[in-house]
């Protein structure tokens, strides 16, 4: 067996990650592929494995640069398929599906949200798709026969307790833990699952900056850049 595995968010480094070290403890073969965002280049450089970058990250929003970025990093696939000669395509990214068509192999695509929540990718992706692998509890809708259920959530694949002990030292050494904190997570919201949110305003952070102020500490980290008075 020959498995490349399609990442394309930092969350997805921790979902495969055991799976990996699995693979090279046993000498299977794999590749890496990624579509750049955030930190995912430096998880998975900070654990030594190596990949190939399918499509850079950027800021453009307009649906004809993501198309465009879908054709050439598709296209990119292709040739790395053609070399590597894999027996499946595994991940979380769209592109492993068309390749999976057009080169005849199996791809699975795993997912963890209702077909309703991300319709634009179950719309153009799932078609594509040999199955798709995904908690009991997620709605696939009109593409439930391809769906393979599993009881938990791709969380569990890497805080279970066999791979994942926390440490309090870890945290000591960003985080001052000495007293209750809150953790504010800002988002860029330019995914296309986020179109038509306004998510956390800047009136309404500040409302709850307020409140939480007095009872502990506050630590943002952001996707997009920080407003001033935070």
């Amino acid at each position: 067996m020959r498995i490349i595995i399609g990442l394309g968010h930092p969350a997805h480094f921790h979902l495969f990650k055991n799976v990996i070290l699995y693979f090279i403890n046993k000498s299977i073969p794999f590749k890496i592929v990624i579509n750049d965002k955030d930190i995912l280049k430096d998880l998975l450089r900070s654990a030594n494995f190596k990949f190939e970058v399918l499509a850079k990250n950027n800021s453009a929003i307009l649906k004809v640069s993501k198309l465009k970025k879908m054709y050439y990093s598709t296209k990119k696939l292709l040739g790395i398929v053609k070399e590597f000669n894999p027996t499946i395509l595994i991940g979380c990214i769209p592109q492993i599906g068309f390749v999976g068509i057009i080169k005849h192999l199996p791809s699975l695509f795993f997912a963890e949200d209702d077909f309703k929540a991300t319709y634009l990718q179950g719309i153009i992706l799932y078609p594509f798709i040999t199955n798709i692998i995904a908690p009991t509890v997620t709605n696939t809708q009109i593409f439930k026969n391809k769906k393979i259920s599993y009881h938990g959530y791709h969380e569990l694949a890497y805080l279970n307790g066999k791979y994942f002990i926390p440490t309090r030292h870890s945290i000591d050494k960003i985080l001052q833990t000495d007293k209750p904190f809150f953790i504010l997570r800002f988002a860029k919201l330019t995914a296309h699952h986020d179109v038509g949110k306004t998510g956390l305003t800047t009136k309404l952070v500040q409302k709850i900056i307020n409140k939480l102020e007095k009872k502990g500490n506050i630590y943002i980290t952001s996707e997009r850049e920080i407003e001033p008075e935070f």
